[in-house]
């Protein structure tokens, strides 16, 4: 395979000149990804405990947050895509831990509030929550984890921002023709 005999003869270095064995040990998505699961690992068991799927999570925290928002702004912040969100919406009214009715401040949208119970079922996960996170970030400095923190907003605006502005930049040009490229080389040899 092409990728391959690419990536096992040339060496990745990342950002302290050290070599990595493998493409995927320096590639910013993967890295993010094994940090997540990292994190969250210990917080996802709370949630089975609790019964509370990890979208479901989202959005009773974020509703602890907001009184009231639309369905349309909770898709956004939960990264859950509407029908997803509209199923779990539908789990969580049904047992009383959230009601959805139409907007106050605009009638033609629907908006979701938190209930008594999501409530007190959110208010000692949002503790462990914090509690693991804690944890998780004993032996860095104060200041590290701001700095990180900062660091992931910044990274997460900038993201969000190139892909609303530029969804067909020169690179995303490149990468097609390079994958093009790639799948007509491997058709040929079959």
């Amino acid at each position: 395979m092409i990728l391959n005999s690419v990536y096992s003869q040339t060496p990745v270095f990342n950002e302290h000149n050290a070599m990595t064995r493998y493409f995927i040990d320096d590639y910013l998505a993967y890295l993010l990804a094994q940090a997540s699961q990292a994190v969250s690992n210990e917080f996802r068991s709370c949630l089975a405990a609790a019964d509370v799927s990890v979208i479901e999570w989202r959005v009773l925290s974020t509703l602890s947050d907001h009184p009231q928002i639309s369905v349309g702004q909770l898709s956004e912040i939960v990264m859950c895509k509407q029908p997803t969100l509209s199923r779990a919406i539908d789990r969580m009214e049904a047992k009383g831990w959230i009601t959805r009715s139409l907007s106050r401040q605009d009638r033609r949208m629907i908006a979701v509030t938190i209930d008594k119970p999501g409530v007190q079922l959110t208010r000692p996960l949002l503790v462990k929550a914090k509690e693991l996170e804690e944890s998780e970030l004993k032996g860095f400095s104060k200041k590290e984890i701001q700095t990180l923190k900062k660091i992931l907003r910044d990274l997460v605006d900038h993201c969000s921002n190139r892909n609303v502005q530029d969804s067909s930049s020169e690179e995303d040009q490149a990468l097609t023709r390079v994958v093009a490229n790639y799948r007509s080389a491997t058709k040929q040899r079959s």
